[in-house]
């Protein structure tokens, strides 16, 4: 029977050959959060009539 082992695939796991990680920074996940600066915008603009 094999043996089965239970790894985490988390933040912190080791990376395979070629592999690079990705560090959770706040530059990394601006680009998440840009298109939520759009939309005060858009409402603004709404409420203005524009």
């Amino acid at each position: 029977m094999a043996d089965v082992s239970a790894e985490s695939s988390g933040l912190g796991a080791a990376t395979g050959p070629g592999e690079q990680a990705i560090e959770p920074t706040l530059w990394s996940a601006l680009p998440h959060f840009l298109p939520l600066l759009i939309f005060p915008l858009i409402v603004n603009a709404a409420l203005q009539g524009g």
